[in-house]
């Protein structure tokens, strides 16, 4: 018996000894993913809309700890400054949606995000007498039904002339705000069952990234929100057609781009990600009224590696949201300077019951 126990011993020493070596191992080579600080719970609430689910808390300023540090949610309870209702004579009005890829999680100054950046840029020419507004109505955990409900409910009283909606690669899923929310709504019964597993995941880089590489799986609440809300569907395809029939009736034209994973290196980029960038594409070109555009190969000529412009695997840093802008600058002066309206198919104009296709644009 003595020697069992001692080579019981051996062996869990030497399992302990090994996840110590790989913890510390993980740490050095520092791998993506990259955990970025959780969101706060605080800093969301629930939303009486069964589709957004939640959102910022209005007019509030984040208790976050390195994600959203200090930021400040306006009245709408989004990542921005207060924005007046009347829309000025020659002013232009530009809505980006999206997920925290658009809120700029991991960037602390709201004005080195790509949204502010933008509109400086657009407002730069002396010449120019359009003045340009940027909304910026990013939400962390957000998938595209989420960021084009909130388009349509907090976005187009605003009278936008372009929406500007920034696909993540993770747009296929719920995010991980979505089940924090949930989970405070229901902490009695998931206490026991995700305390722990949550404590370890996020105090271990190793645990971090052996769950998010392989053990990510759709939970409970994603399977009920697909059945009741998006009826089985793609949440990019159903989002994308009901931001096509906004847009037919609104006359707001669209531009829709994807954002890359910032891997270690675009040769070796994940063939199932790159499925996910043509998924889009495809999903996109059933609709020729958008404008869309692919960031990857603006990013993949850039001198660095992909690292050197994110935080982590998905979210920007400063520099990321520089260069962003510079790629998206020619592209939305492009299509608000265009005097062709938007054109709607007239199969599509019809689903919607539009009778007249001109554009205020």
């Amino acid at each position: 018996m003595k020697k069992c126990y001692k080579k019981i011993g051996l062996a869990f020493a030497s399992v302990m000894f090994s996840l110590f070596v790989a913890e510390v191992g993980i740490r050095v080579l520092d791998p993506p993913p990259h955990p970025l600080a959780p969101i706060r719970v605080d800093d969301i609430r629930a939303s009486e809309n069964p589709i957004l689910v939640y959102d910022y808390r209005p007019k509030t300023k984040s208790k976050g700890t390195g994600n959203l540090d200090n930021s400040y949610f306006n009245f709408e309870g989004l990542r921005d400054r207060e924005h007046g209702l009347v829309k000025a004579s020659g002013t232009r009005r530009i809505i980006c949606i999206g997920d925290s890829t658009t809120a700029g999680n991991g960037v602390k100054n709201n004005d080195d995000r790509f949204t502010y950046l933008l509109e400086k840029r657009l407002n730069n020419n002396s010449n120019n007498p359009v003045h340009y507004e940027i909304f910026n109505m990013g939400v962390t955990g957000y998938q595209t039904v989420q960021e084009v409900e909130t388009l349509r409910t907090k976005g187009l009283k605003y009278q936008p002339d372009l929406v500007l909606l920034t696909v993540c690669l993770n747009d296929f899923r719920m995010g991980g705000s979505f089940f924090r929310i949930k989970e405070k709504e229901s902490r009695d019964q998931l206490f026991s069952s995700r305390t722990i597993s949550d404590h370890v995941v996020q105090n271990s880089r190793l645990a971090f990234f052996v769950h998010h590489r392989l053990f990510a799986q759709p939970s409970h609440f994603e399977m009920e929100y697909r059945r009741t809300q998006l009826e089985g569907e793609c949440p990019v395809e159903r989002g994308m057609r009901q931001l096509a029939e906004l847009q037919q009736e609104h006359r707001f034209a669209v531009c829709v781009v994807v954002l890359p994973i910032f891997a270690n290196s675009f040769e070796k980029y994940p063939k199932k990600v790159q499925h996910s960038h043509e998924q889009v594409a495809e999903i996109v070109s059933r609709y020729p009224q958008i404008h869309f555009t692919d960031l990857k190969s603006d990013f993949q000529q850039l001198p660095e590696p992909p690292p050197y412009y994110a935080c982590d695997r998905l979210h920007l840093n400063e520099i990321g949201h520089q260069e962003m802008t510079e790629m998206l600058l020619p592209i939305v002066r492009d299509i608000m300077e265009s005097s062709v309206p938007p054109r709607f198919p007239e199969a599509v104009s019809s689903k919607v019951g539009l009778g007249d296709n001109r554009s205020r644009n």
